[in-house]
């Protein structure tokens, strides 16, 4: 039993520290001029895997993401994924 809670401990020890990690690098991107958009949901699994698909088809300058944060290196990108999925 105790293996398990050490487990699930370890589990949300990292994400809370990936989650920590990603926030630190959208400050630091978008204060070198990067842009942020923000979804209000990612919808199904299905629309999900569309805009994973989209993005990685369609932003070439440079983009990172975690759940429903998209940071694009380009505004240009960052604003035809804002027409497309807002």
């Amino acid at each position: 039993m105790m293996k398990l809670e050490e487990q699930i401990a370890e589990d949300m020890a990292r994400e809370m520290s990936e989650e920590i990690d990603f926030d630190v690098m959208k400050d630091l991107l978008t204060e070198s001029g990067w842009y942020t958009v923000q979804l209000l949901t990612l919808g199904s699994r299905e629309k999900s895997i569309d805009i994973k698909d989209w993005v990685t088809k369609n932003c070439k300058r440079g983009f990172v993401s975690r759940g429903r944060t998209f940071i694009f290196k380009s505004k240009k990108e960052a604003e035809w994924f804002s027409l497309r999925w807002l």
